[in-house]
């Protein structure tokens, strides 16, 4: 990693002085794009952070609403397996005196019926 611009060497007489004034330059500028890049790829990496965060939590809350939603299916077929299981067709009566004029007499029934192998409910009500 870069920190930094370094300075070149004054002593070495390798580059002529007009040369040494185009390196110096040129490295100063690569410097500084190498900087700049580093930079760049930091803010990337931190953003990158951040997003994976965002997405974890997301990922975390549909996994709960799953486990939730599989629990909720899970109680509904237990609950249609035991009403199945204690008879295929339920009968309920509802017996009713009711008096009409002088001593006649009428009963009231009430029956409903479910098959939940057929998802099939028939109500009936006998006057």
């Amino acid at each position: 990693m870069v920190n930094g611009p370094k300075a070149l060497d004054d002593e070495d007489d390798t580059f002529l002085p007009s040369e040494k004034e185009t390196l110096k330059k040129s490295m100063t500028l690569m410097r500084q794009l190498l900087m700049d890049a580093q930079a760049k790829i930091l803010k990337m990496m931190d953003d990158n952070k951040q997003l994976a965060l965002r997405i974890d939590g997301a990922i975390q809350s549909a996994s709960q609403e799953v486990t939730n939603l599989r629990s909720e299916l899970t109680a509904t077929s237990r609950r249609l397996a035991e009403i199945s299981a204690s008879e295929p067709t339920t009968i309920m009566e509802n017996n009713q005196h009711n008096t009409q004029g002088e001593g006649d007499v009428f009963f009231s029934f009430c029956f409903f019926f479910f098959n939940a192998k057929l998802n099939f409910k028939v109500f009936c009500v006998c006057l």
